[in-house]
């Protein structure tokens, strides 16, 4: 990152990816989208990950983080770029990462207004930052909302997720999130559960923007480490991924 582009004070593109509930895939999501924006953009793309009490993301790539948030925040009192850029994580997929805590007792010393610091820094030494969030919303989530590009909600084909997922809508509405900064996906939305893509349309009265196909390649990648963008950037499944970054990096 340039010392140019710090002065004139470049502000990243930030992207939020939340789940309805546990287990829609929102971290899978954010791992290979992350990673998607690198290749398609060729920028610099920093992932985020402030589900702090889960700290999925480093499972996903496969990593044993050297400096987590935390660890970051115990080094000093007074934390500047070039600290914040030397202690991400570089991974051999190219993007830049700053992990959740690796226990989650560590989480309950990361305040909110830390959280909003270390995005606000990244934001100058990066081109995107892909924010994985606890799959609710959480203080961090309301607290960055007013500072967001895009807000990915990923629900998938089952009642509960889909009555959070109506509850989600309604909420941003209320705080006015612009709807044209929100993209819907609906993951497994292929599976045969006794509801359809048009039946959960119905119901939360608004239409979805993308379709990830449920595809045991994926828990293959989840469980061999390896990214599915990287090692199956043909699947049908990373051609969704595929979709979503189009959208983000469409707007430049």
């Amino acid at each position: 990152m340039s010392i140019e582009r710090r002065k004139n004070k470049y502000i990243a593109k930030k992207i939020m990816v939340l789940g309805t509930k546990g287990g829609t895939g929102k971290s899978f999501v954010a791992v290979n989208l992350a990673i998607d924006l690198f290749n398609q953009s060729k920028s610099d793309v920093v992932l985020f990950d402030i589900d702090y009490k889960s700290a999925d993301d480093a499972t996903i790539l496969n990593i044993i983080p050297q400096t987590t948030i935390h660890d970051l925040l115990q080094k000093t009192d007074k934390l500047d770029l070039g600290l914040l850029g030397s202690s991400l994580t570089t991974c051999s997929s190219g993007i830049r990462f700053l992990p959740a805590p690796m226990n989650s007792i560590e989480a309950e010393y990361i305040s909110s207004k830390q959280t909003i610091e270390i995005i606000d820094m990244l934001a100058e030494i990066s081109d995107y930052i892909v924010i994985d969030t606890p799959a609710y919303f959480s203080e961090d989530v309301l607290s960055i909302l007013e500072s967001i590009d895009h807000m990915i909600i990923i629900a998938t084909m089952d009642v509960l997720s889909i009555k959070n997922l109506k509850e989600s809508l309604f909420i941003l509405k209320q705080l006015r999130f612009p709807r044209n900064k929100i993209i819907l996906i609906l993951n497994r939305a292929n599976s045969n559960v006794g509801l359809t893509i048009s039946e959960v349309e119905n119901n939360i009265r608004e239409k979805i923007d993308i379709t990830i196909p449920s595809d045991k390649l994926v828990p293959l990648s989840i469980n061999k480490g390896i990214p599915l963008i990287i090692e199956m950037p043909k699947s049908i499944v990373s051609q969704s991924i595929n979709k979503i970054t189009q959208i983000i990096i469409g707007e430049n």
